[in-house]
């Protein structure tokens, strides 16, 4: 195992579309008009950010998944194909897509805008090896007495579309609509279908909703066969048509509503559950985005599945707890009297946050001091490492799914790359060689948007000759290269800011941190040192273990815990870093010390700048509270040695 991840870590780097949102109903017409109306809602949604330039283009596409029915699977296609049709959807907004029939390939880029597809008639598409970023709504069209086997195609409508949050939050969640007698089954199969995507059953929800008054939702009904059920859809969609047309009709470019308003028609009652649904999406989705960025904000890192399984918990010390209960560390924050809130919700209390990376780049607010690369040094040296040519490129997979790959570029690849920049007209090669930069950036978690393209344009110019056809033979050098004066361009800026936002008090310190009644484990100190503040406490190294140990004979402490690096640990919140300190040590007045260990070897700029934050937070956290770098023998400025430290704890 390499490494985990979960849903709400996913959440926050705007990948995925979370919650996912279902809803069973009592047969399939009533299924496809919610699905139609809420394809409908979502469309003037991001139709009315697209207008006020809150948001890029998006048209959200419904995925209808047909039952198999081997030899016949063509008419069952087509007759979902004119239920839409009946129910006033143009023809060219509908497209058959199956290993047999596919009805976009005209439309290669699903999500450009001439592209005129909303709905999508697959049985499985996951299989058929096809991806749709734009689709928001998977709709099982099995019957009521089938299985509604959702969960190959599922991971389709996870994807949020070019990893950006979409200011309306309905826009930021899934939905899956099934008319299924047996609904509990159809959920095993949706969590099913989640674990194959990575996730897990707490990331769904069940949509409630209250039916229409002037249509109250009808009892189940059993069919005796598959076609009487049939039958009795077409009836139900033709007489739901003619209501239907005036609604689906209406031009979106030229509605006069606002997106968050009802679209309930008193003729055609159904489309009040539409709103509940995205009325519940909205909340619940400002909710979970909220919580995961509130914990990035503190350093939590949530723990998968398969972390909690291979971690003990170990609970605090019977003897402690009632004090330590009484002291909160502080920790800093952000106050921006200026912001607001995209969406349907906004929280007041949301213009005071735990301080975070975002908004230190983003100046505090203040637009003329946001981190641009636009006006950032380009100078970069490009021979300082040398590195082994890469190319990246993508390989198709067993189930017919593509994912990247890398491999080592040979000597010939590397001269057929300068080559083929060489080839190109002079005024091209830079932008040439730029784009193969930008792209290998985006491999290393360096986003592509402009100011990326416009810096590594300008860096490229800047070459002399000699470094440009370093630069052709070396693209992977240069790649690393760049990224790393980004972040040491970053890193800077946050610096600068985080300092001078302290100046005018918008940076400021509030308690924040508590020990938690029981920590996770997955390695622990042996022997234990007496004064833990946990039943067992963190593994130490030799340097550690020399502190420890001499806190561990001081009369006057209370209490020691070794902090958690990752997660639930108390972390210093400042600047580019979260600074999780080594050691938290209690004296029986009540002194808290946050104690960080180093070697002698470990003094570097990260160092530095960790004695700078932690100094700094120590002066603002008040006297009850203090910060130490500790070296064994030779401490940078600002820092002390172990036995200076040792003397002034004892002391308080």
């Amino acid at each position: 195992i390499i490494s985990f991840t979960n849903a709400e870590a996913l959440k926050l780097e705007n990948m995925v579309k979370l919650p996912v949102f279902v809803k069973n109903h009592t047969d399939k017409a009533d299924l496809l008009v919610n699905a139609i109306g809420l394809q409908q809602q979502l469309e003037r949604r991001a139709k009315a950010s697209e207008k006020a330039k809150e948001a890029p283009y998006l048209r959200p596409i419904v995925l209808l998944q047909a039952q198999t029915k081997g030899s016949n699977n063509d008419a069952t296609f087509q007759q979902i194909k004119k239920n839409l049709i009946d129910l006033g959807i143009p023809e060219n907004q509908i497209a058959i897509k199956t290993a047999e029939i596919d009805e976009l390939k005209k439309w290669p880029n699903l999500q450009s805008k001439e592209c005129p597809i909303r709905y999508i008639i697959t049985i499985n598409a996951l299989k058929e090896g096809w991806d749709a970023p734009f689709a928001y709504i998977l709709a099982s069209m099995a019957n009521r007495s089938s299985s509604v086997e959702v969960e190959q195609i599922l991971g389709r409508v996870l994807r949020l579309p070019g990893a950006k949050r979409h200011p309306q939050e309905a826009l930021n969640c899934s939905y899956v609509f099934t008319a299924s007698a047996s609904f509990s089954n159809t959920l095993q199969n949706i969590v099913e279908g989640l674990n194959q995507a990575g996730f897990s059953e707490n990331d769904y929800r069940l949509a409630e909703t209250k039916p229409a008054l002037a249509f109250p939702a009808p009892k189940p009904v059993h069919f005796a066969t598959p076609e009487a059920e049939e039958q009795a859809v077409t009836e139900k969609i033709a007489a739901y048509a003619q209501a239907f047309q005036s609604v689906i009709n209406e031009d979106l470019e030229s509605t006069a509503q606002e997106p968050t308003e009802s679209i309930a028609n008193p003729t055609f009652p159904i489309f009040s559950e539409v709103d509940q649904i995205l009325q519940a999406a909205s909340a619940q989705e400002f909710d979970l985005f909220s919580k995961v960025q509130k914990q990035a904000a503190a350093g939590i890192a949530p723990l998968s599945e398969e972390e909690r399984k291979m971690k003990k918990t170990y609970k605090i010390n019977d003897q402690y707890a009632d004090e330590v209960a009484e002291i909160s560390l502080p920790q800093f924050f952000f106050s921006d009297p200026n912001i607001s809130l995209s969406g349907v919700l906004q929280l007041a209390n949301m213009r005071e946050r735990m301080l975070n990376t975002v908004d230190l780049l983003g100046g505090g607010g203040d637009d003329t001091k946001k981190f641009k690369l636009g006006r950032a040094d380009a100078n970069i040296d490009f021979e300082s490492a040398k590195l082994e040519m890469v190319q990246i490129d993508i390989q198709k997979t067993a189930n017919n799914d593509y994912t990247p790959v890398y491999k080592e570029f040979s000597k010939q690849e590397a001269h057929a790359f300068q080559a083929y920049i060489n080839e190109a007209a002079p005024e091209r090669q830079n932008k040439l060689i730029a784009a193969q930069l930008t792209q290998a950036l985006k491999q290393l978690n360096v986003p592509s948007s402009t100011d990326v393209k416009n810096y590594v344009l300008r860096v490229v110019e800047s070459l002399s000759p000699n470094q440009l056809e370093f630069v052709k033979l070396n693209p992977e050098l240069a790649t690393k290269a760049i990224k790393e004066k980004i972040e040491n361009l970053k890193v800077e800026h946050m610096e600068k800011a985080f300092f001078q936002m302290i100046e005018t008090e918008k940076i400021y310190t509030k308690p924040s941190f508590n020990f938690q009644i029981q920590i996770p484990l997955t390695m622990v100190a042996e022997p234990l040192p007496r004064y833990s503040l946990y039943s067992k406490e963190g593994s130490i190294n030799g340097l550690e273990r020399e502190f420890v140990d001499k806190v561990s004979a001081l009369d006057n402490v209370l209490c020691w815990h070794r902090n958690l690096q990752v997660g639930t640990g108390f972390h210093i919140n400042g600047c580019y870093l979260n600074h999780y300190p080594d050691f938290i040590v209690i004296t029986k007045r009540k002194n808290v010390f946050v104690v960080e260990t180093k070697g002698d070897h470990l003094k570097n700029e990260e160092t530095i700048r960790k004695i700078k934050i932690g100094n700094k937070w120590a002066e603002l956290a008040g006297q009850q509270f203090k910060y130490f770098m500790v070296f064994k023998n030779r401490p940078l400025e600002g820092s002390k040695s172990i036995a200076d430290v040792i003397e002034i704890i004892e002391s308080r």
